[in-house]
């Protein structure tokens, strides 16, 4: 997005509710930090670092004299091929990987957690076991595979993700989850504040699965209170207290999270 005529290194930053635009950038001789904001700390959608306060840290350094960039450290540092997708020291069953100067400790760093082994039926449609496909018959491919709340979020910036395939049907894997609760973590203690009407607002509870058709059924103290599909969010108004929170799948998998609301703001 950006040219330049000599190397920088640089970092943008957006504030919560875009009230902030940051970007900081640094040569060896120079070390530019731009903020953009309005003084009321107001938000506006478009105001990320990106946006508004990259460009203007980019122009800067256009203005200033040409600087040499940082010599290479020769000692205390070696070559490691790092996982492209998750950035993870890389592992045999990673597909693409990046060879990068890291700090000689770098060595120990654990290897990719996110790249295995997956087995698909002949067609590569569907995931198996040996229990319903002849292991002659199966495809064994490399897949990146996150945990369902990380693939929550890491879906809304990477096209490219591509989820694991459903399991070929009556041949479930009972090892491999595929539902998880995104809000609330465990034991979390909530303060729901006064809207502008007196009245106390609503938690907005979410929650996420490997299948993106799958249908979710909510459920509060033991007591149903409705259903998703795809998009798997419901505002809930608990009264004050301890509550359990029951989120189950089509095929029975279940989730639940122990939450406290707290009945007001803590001092």
């Amino acid at each position: 997005m950006f040219s330049s005529a000599q190397h920088i290194a640089w970092k943008t930053g957006t504030s919560f509710g875009f009230r902030d635009g940051w970007a900081v950038g640094f040569t060896p001789k120079y070390c530019v930090i731009v903020w953009v904001g309005n003084t009321t700390g107001e938000g506006r959608p478009d105001l990320t670092g990106i946006n508004t306060a990259a460009p203007i840290l980019f122009d800067i350094f256009r203005l200033l004299p040409y600087s040499d960039w940082f010599t290479s450290p020769s000692s205390g540092f070696t070559y490691l091929p790092v996982c492209h997708e998750s950035g993870y020291k890389a592992g045999p069953d990673c597909t693409k990987a990046d060879t990068i100067m890291v700090s000689e400790s770098g060595r120990k760093a654990p290897v990719c957690p996110y790249h295995r082994i997956i087995h698909l039926d002949h067609t590569g449609n569907y995931r198996v076991t040996a229990n319903c496909e002849s292991p002659s018959d199966m495809l064994h491919q490399s897949w990146f595979v996150l945990p369902p709340t990380i693939e929550y979020y890491y879906k809304q910036h990477h096209a490219d993700y591509k989820s694991l395939p459903l399991f070929m049907p009556g041949c479930i894997n009972e090892n491999m989850r595929s539902l998880d609760i995104i809000y609330p973590e465990q034991d979390a203690k909530i303060y729901v504040p006064l809207e502008v009407t007196g009245q106390r607002g609503r938690t907005v509870f979410t929650a996420a699965d490997r299948n993106s058709n799958a249908k979710l059924f909510w459920h509060l103290d033991d007591e149903y209170v409705g259903t998703t599909t795809q998009f798997h969010q419901m505002a809930f108004n608990p009264s004050p207290g301890k509550h359990i929170l029951t989120v189950v799948d089509e095929n029975g998998e279940t989730v639940t999270r122990n939450f406290e609301i707290l009945e007001r703001e803590r001092q």
